[in-house]
């Protein structure tokens, strides 16, 4: 009688050839801009919010409606730009964060964080 389980022989049934992987390191494809869209989107809601608190709530409506229909369209780069440019826009300071003294806006790249050029191996997952 031949032992079922740790025959020496290959077993070509069981594990074919060329199923076996090897390790490798890969780089990681950077976000796509669409991927950047819902953080840009929420950090302009965010700043909408804060501008309505402010009393600025003309401003905050405008913002947050072209910002509302750029996000409804396609997620391509125009998107992405217009949703930038309304980030800018809705991060100058108003009037009265400049009586307080709260005058300076945040830099974009850190609404963005720092994902893009990250890498990771096969190992990882």
């Amino acid at each position: 009688m031949t032992d079922p389980i740790g025959s020496p022989e290959w077993d070509r049934w069981a594990i074919p050839a060329g199923t076996i992987v090897r390790h490798r390191f890969r780089t990681m494809e950077p976000n796509s801009r669409a991927e950047d869209l819902p953080t840009l989107y929420r950090a302009i809601l965010d700043r909408v919010a804060l501008l309505e608190a402010a009393g600025d709530r003309s401003e905050a409506r405008h913002i947050r409606q072209r910002a509302t229909a750029s996000y409804s369209r396609a997620w391509d780069d125009r998107a992405h730009r217009e949703l930038e440019s309304l980030l800018r826009r809705a991060e100058r300071p108003t009037a009265a964060e400049v009586q307080l003294g709260r005058g300076k806006t945040r830099a974009l790249g850190r609404v963005m964080g720092r994902q893009r050029h990250r890498t990771a191996s096969v190992q990882d997952h």
